[in-house]
Order: structure tokens, then C-alpha cells, then sequence
């Protein structure tokens, strides 16, 4: 279970300035509203653990195509990438989760999307390495990867 230190915590590390989620809630609301918000987090949060169950508008989001860079084409769409813009109620609650839980989750040395100071670089090696090892087995069989290989910044 969660303490109100920690939701005090949590949302005191929200990033402002961002667009609100389907909900129209914005960081700033709950920054604000402390701390009498931080007790009804509190309360919610607690009661999504002890029941298993997670509202289901905490799982929609609103995904919008964002530029990729400010000097490039806006009329080609290949330099645009999408992200999903969540709830801030789901972010803190996920937020609470990771830094009650990261420390019982490991990843695999062979993972190299969606972890920290890994980039394209560490997976353009493994995939190489892996079709060389493929090449000199002379093993034929299908194999699906994918790898982004544009600008995401």
C-alpha cells in the first residue's frame, strides 16, 4: 500500500507544462489543489491495489502526431512521430508503482528499446551479430525485428 509521503513526492515530480489527457487534467490542477488532492489520490490509489482493479479511462489516451524537428518538411509524414498523451492521474499512479516495484524488475542484456542509455547503436550490433551467427549455421527461418532507425527527438 501507498503512504501519502510518497503521493506527496510523486506529484511534486510531475512535469508541467503539458497538454491534459481525455480528462482535460493537467499537472497543474493537481499541483495545485495539494493537499487535499494528495489524500483522495491517496485513498484511490489504495484502493486500485486492494481491489485489482484499474479504471479503464487510465488506459486512454489521446495520440497526436508531433513533428520531429522544427526545420523539417511539416508536409511529409515520415518526419513526424506519434505520441499518447495519458491521463496525469494514470502517471502518478504508475509513477507511485514504479517506485514502490523497479527494484523486483530486470531487464535482459538483449533488450534494447524502451531502456535507459540504450539507443539503435546497441541493436544495429545484435542484429548484426545475430545474422552473422545465422549466416555460418546456414540457418534459414523467419526472422521479424524492427529497429527506428529516424530521428525521434
Amino acid at each position: 500500500m501507498f503512504d501519502s509521503k510518497l503521493v506527496q513526492v510523486v506529484i511534486a515530480k510531475v512535469r508541467t507544462e503539458k497538454a491534459p489527457g481525455i480528462d482535460g487534467v493537467t499537472a497543474e490542477h493537481v499541483l495545485n489543489c495539494r493537499p487535499t488532492t494528495t489524500l483522495h489520490l491517496l485513498i484511490l490509489f489504495n484502493a486500485i491495489l486492494k481491489h485489482n482493479y484499474v479504471p479503464a479511462e487510465f488506459g486512454i489516451g489521446v495520440t497526436v502526431p508531433l513533428l520531429k524537428g522544427d526545420n523539417l518538411d511539416r508536409s511529409n509524414i515520415d518526419n513526424y512521430k506519434a505520441i499518447t498523451i495519458s491521463p496525469v492521474l494514470s502517471k502518478i499512479f504508475e509513477h507511485c508503482l514504479s517506485f514502490c516495484f523497479n527494484h523486483y524488475f530486470e531487464t535482459s542484456d538483449f533488450q534494447c528499446g524502451f531502456k535507459a542509455k540504450v539507443g539503435c547503436n546497441k541493436a544495429l550490433f545484435c542484429s548484426a551479430l545475430l545474422f552473422s551467427i545465422l549466416l555460418v549455421m546456414d540457418k534459414k527461418f523467419p526472422l521479424l525485428q524492427f529497429i527506428g532507425y529516424g530521428k525521434s527527438v
